[in-house]
Parts: C-alpha cells; structure tokens; sequence
C-alpha cells in the first residue's frame, strides 16, 4: 500500500524511468515471445544479441501486437525452410530470424491484435499499466513513441485518464 500511494503521489516524477522501463519490458516481452515461438519449432535459436537489434527500433514504429505477429512469421518461415533443407541445420535456420523480421516488418501491414488471455505479463509490466496508469493492456496495441507522447504523459500529469487519452 505504502509503494502505491508512493508511486500515485509522485507520478509525475516517474515520467522518464516509466519510459525506459517500457521500452525494456517491451523488448523483453517480445524476446520471451520468440523463446516460445522458438520452443514449439525445429530450429534453434542462438541470434539473441542481433534479434534485440532489430526489435529496437520496431518499437519506434509498430505496437507491440504487430511484432508478435511480425516474429511468430518469422519463426514459421524459419522452421517450413528447415524442414525443406534450405539451411545446412537448425542453428543456421535459427540465426536467420533477426533477418526474417526484417524483411516481414518491411511488407508487414499494421494490425491491431488483442493479447492473448492466456499470456503472462510480468511483473514489471503489470505494475507499470495496470497500478500507475489504469490501463492494463497498456501499449501492446500502440506504438511506443505514440504511447507514452498521448496515453502515459497526460495520465502522469494527471491531464486525463488513460481510457480519455485513448479516445482523445
């Protein structure tokens, strides 16, 4: 109780860290995606460091909801070229992901998608969204920049809510 009243006490103080730690729960999440995506697929994954690469500056542009759909593509392409013997193995068919995302985010058409009921949201996350802003799906079906610049900076400030900032 005491961090709550903190945190509602102080929002508007919160305003740059809030946003950093987006970003980095946002690009954890879409790594924790890809782990899974990877998981039930034949290929293996070992592109970490040039995968959050390329999700970085995704970010800027698409929601979180349209690089999940970006990745899951890109994990399926992946595995259906492995399984036809394009790559020499499944390490190779793995490391071509960060690549694969490009080039799907570059046709990709902007969707919104809802999250999945099913789907853990971290801690952090659920502090950030769901205690501070009132918004528990926060930003997964905005981008980023467009999120915290019309959703998270008016509700810190105490302008309007997150439902108002939304429709506004």
């Amino acid at each position: 109780m005491l961090i709550a009243y903190d945190l509602q006490k102080n929002k508007a103080e919160l305003e740059p860290v809030l946003k950093a730690l987006t970003y980095e729960v946002a690009e954890e999440e879409l790594m924790e995606y890809l782990s899974y995506r990877v998981e039930n697929a034949s290929v293996v994954f070992k592109a970490e460091r040039a995968t959050r690469e390329v999700l970085r500056p995704l970010l800027a542009s698409s929601s979180v909801s349209n690089i999940f759909s970006i990745i899951w593509k890109a994990v399926k392409q992946a595995d259906k070229s492995f399984e036809k013997g394009v790559f020499k193995g499944a390490t190779h068919a793995g490391n071509w992901i960060p690549s694969a995302i490009v080039r799907i985010a570059e046709e990709e058409k902007q969707y919104e998608y809802d999250r999945l009921k099913g789907s853990k949201i971290c801690q952090i996350s659920e502090v950030i969204y769901s205690l501070i802003l009132d918004d528990p799906d926060g930003s997964f079906k905005i981008p980023l920049p467009r999120y915290t610049a019309e959703v998270m900076r008016p509700v810190l400030e105490g302008i309007s809510s997150a439902k108002d900032a939304k429709i506004a």
